[in-house]
């Protein structure tokens, strides 16, 4: 069986709030289990990208050991940027780098998605059509799929 890298991932909420989602990516077992089986070239960094809409910044959601170096402790974060942070990889203090990519909204999203090797999103018609679109686009470029995953945001459940 073919190992899958999984070493670009883009998580994407939209135009809402969905600190759940973006929270549990940001959390230490999502990362450490990430950083462990994301596969790519050894060593090779990681690439987290994080739409986060009108949700709370997901700086202020990763364990303080994780924040990229030089990140605010303040809790004054840019709305769009990006920083380099270490993640654990096992008990051995083996570590793993990761790109991390923020911004609220991202006009160039479709353009992401298809660099991603995979898409986190909230479960709206919209995102996981753009995903579709974007995964059919490597399929005729010969790059492979990109493995999809929706949530449903159940504080949305009304709208």
């Amino acid at each position: 069986m073919q190992s899958v890298s999984m070493s670009t991932v883009l998580v994407t909420v939209g135009t809402t709030s969905f600190d759940d989602l973006i929270g549990a990516v940001c959390s230490r077992p999502f990362l450490a289990e990430w950083a462990r089986s994301a596969g790519g070239d050894d060593g090779a960094g990681l690439r987290l990208t994080l739409q986060f809409g009108n949700g709370a910044h997901p700086l202020s959601l990763l364990p303080a050991d994780v924040l990229p170096a030089g990140a605010a402790s303040s809790g004054a974060y840019p709305d769009d940027g990006s920083a380099t942070a270490e993640l654990p990889v096992d008990d051995r203090g083996l570590r793993r780098e990761v790109r991390i990519s923020w911004c609220r909204f991202d006009p160039a999203l479709p353009d992401e998605m298809a660099r991603s090797d995979a898409v986190l999103c909230h479960a709206g018609a919209g995102t996981l059509l753009e995903a579709a679109d974007a995964s059919d686009g490597r399929l005729r470029d010969g790059r492979g799929p990109i493995r999809t995953a929706a949530f449903v945001n159940p504080a949305l459940m009304d709208n």
